[in-house]
This record gives C-alpha cells, structure tokens and sequence, in this order.
C-alpha cells in the first residue's frame, strides 16, 4: 500500500488510519524506526525481527512493481 501524506512543522508525519489499523499500530503503542539517507521503514515492537525482514521484502516488491510501471509509463 502507498499513500502520500505530509511531513507537519514539528516534523511529524501523520500515518493514516487504515495503515495504522492494518499495522496494529494503536494509541500509545510503541513501535519502531529503522532509516537510512533515503527512506523510512516503522513497525510495531510487537513484531519480530524475522517477520519485519518479511514485510520488508513484500515492500519491496511493490516498489519494484511501481517502478516498473513508471517505466512502461515513460516508454509510450
């Protein structure tokens, strides 16, 4: 799933409710961040590492898929 949203003043980012309720992410749950230069990657501290690594990879392939996409786009 990608939504685009907005980074507020205080450097907030306002997470949509229908990712937060699919991630589990509920009021006063702490979850983690885990960033590089590039991009940003949260999930709840209820989740294990391996199953982390897993939605990792699902996100990847759904960017690969877009990217693909924008480039069949960029072709015609």
């Amino acid at each position: 799933m990608r939504i685009k949203t907005t980074v507020n003043k205080q450097g907030q980012i306002y997470v949509p409710s229908e990712i937060r309720k699919e991630a589990g992410l509920t009021f006063s749950k702490e979850a983690y961040i885990v960033a590089d230069a590039k991009s940003i990657f949260v999930y709840p501290d209820d989740l294990n590492t391996k199953d982390a690594l897993k939605s990792l990879e699902i996100n990847k392939k759904h960017l690969e898929h877009l990217f693909e996409l924008e480039g069949a786009e960029e072709a015609e």
